[in-house]
């Protein structure tokens, strides 16, 4: 999902399909003697950015995306959402579930040459308990761990504060790249200060199934198949991710040939290419989302974390129109970041409240915030105007904001 903030409002999400496109080919074999081709370079298109390289700074999704394929982590997501081993490839709990021991491969290499193992598994989870500020979004994930233990080099033990959910606990582990030790620990600095300014910059040291070897900022980014990847070596030799800040420009480099897949296309774009029989487009439910998220940093603001304020944006939000106007019909309502598409993770009770204005305007009036005379509401003489951010590498999130301002 689209990681990223703007100011004000309630959980208004909307739920977009899935659309991905490729283009076709008659190859029914490869070396392998099925479907699958060996070789070659893959040039993916995407319409979104990464803004930082280091995962201790990070916000983007295509930013976690990239540390997916060049970082080990000790589980991962099976196709059908089930977590399963990956630099781990077993693990067992004691008797009251506060420690966790984990069997992590051996015999594979960060692509520098240095060993891989659960040394640097253990560094990782011990540097983010050492320094919970500067590493950020990591501290949160692995907040209930008090200890992290390398027995030895194909062996991690993990302590917890109390009892922890299996499922849970793995769900967190799964968030955290496991950093390459004689990298990251020249970088810490005083206190850790040091680690957020780190650029990590390309070339990466890697320890995934892919090595990133270059970078330009908004522009691309190139891999290339990591040798020492410690599972199963990817089938391509390579690809690269290649930036877009207008959408049709992206369709239009797909059909030149440009590209050979997209990682999403606007609605708009949705009927032309599935016509073209050159292209394969797939569309299923998806996990993306946009949202408006209140920025309760702001204590000048402190009306919008009123409850009655939140559930009066929500009634005022015609999510309806949003899938209409902007999506053409290719999305869905929702009330939840958690989509269809996750399966038995997704709430199907939970439900987005309707559209309507009245209501809207009722929580307002018995909560005591005043229409001015401007037609502007007012708290404390002030008019409840605020600033809202968007993202530039959204497509159609200005019009969004149309049919929420026009609400």
């Amino acid at each position: 999902m689209r990681r990223w903030t703007r100011v004000l409002a309630a959980a208004a999400a909307l739920m977009l399909v899935a659309v991905a496109c490729t283009k076709s080919s008659e190859t029914t074999g490869g070396k392998d003697g099925g479907g699958m081709v060996e070789g070659g370079i893959l040039r993916l298109g995407s319409s979104s950015n990464i803004d930082s390289l280091n995962p201790f700074k990070a916000f983007q999704q295509d930013a976690y995306n990239v540390f997916q394929y060049v970082y080990p982590y000790l589980v991962g997501w099976s196709p059908d959402l089930e977590l399963v081993g990956d630099f781990a490839t077993d693990w067992t709990w004691n008797t009251d579930d506060t420690e966790a021991t984990f069997t992590v491969a051996t015999g594979g290499t960060w692509s520098d040459g240095q060993p891989l193992t659960a040394k640097d598994a253990a560094y990782t989870l011990n540097l983010i308990l050492r320094f919970p500020g500067p590493t950020g979004l990591m501290s949160g994930y692995a907040r209930h761990i008090t200890a992290a233990e390398a027995v030895d080099d194909a062996t991690l033990k993990i302590t917890y504060e109390a009892s922890v959910n299996e499922g849970w606990a793995l769900s967190q582990l799964q968030q955290i790249p496991i950093l390459p030790e004689h990298v990251w620990s020249a970088q810490e600095g005083t206190d850790g200060k040091g680690l957020r300014p780190f650029t990590n910059d390309a070339p990466i040291v890697s320890g995934g199934p892919f090595t990133l070897t270059e970078y330009k900022k908004d522009e691309f980014v190139q891999f290339v198949r990591n040798d020492g990847f410690y599972g199963t070596k990817p089938h391509i030799e390579g690809w690269g991710l290649k930036f877009y800040t207008n959408a049709d420009a992206m369709v239009s480099a797909l059909k030149n040939d440009e590209l050979d897949a997209v990682e999403s296309i606007p609605a708009a774009a949705l009927e032309q290419l599935s016509a073209d029989q050159s292209l394969v487009v797939t569309t299923a439910p998806g996990i993306y989302f946009d949202e408006l998220i209140v920025n309760s940093n702001k204590p000048l603001h402190a009306e919008l974390l009123d409850p009655q304020v939140r559930m009066a944006f929500e009634y005022a939000i015609d999510r309806q129109a949003m899938v209409d106007t902007v999506l053409l019909g290719n999305g869905s309502p929702a009330a939840t970041i958690v989509s269809e598409a996750t399966g038995v993770w997704h709430n199907s009770d939970i439900q987005p409240l309707p559209f309507d204005i009245a209501a809207a305007n009722k929580l307002l009036d018995d909560a005591g915030y005043a229409m001015g005379p401007d037609g502007i509401r007012e708290v404390d003489g002030r008019p409840m105007s605020y600033e809202i951010l968007t993202p530039t590498t959204t497509v159609g999130v200005d019009r969004e904001f149309e049919i929420i301002q026009a609400g």
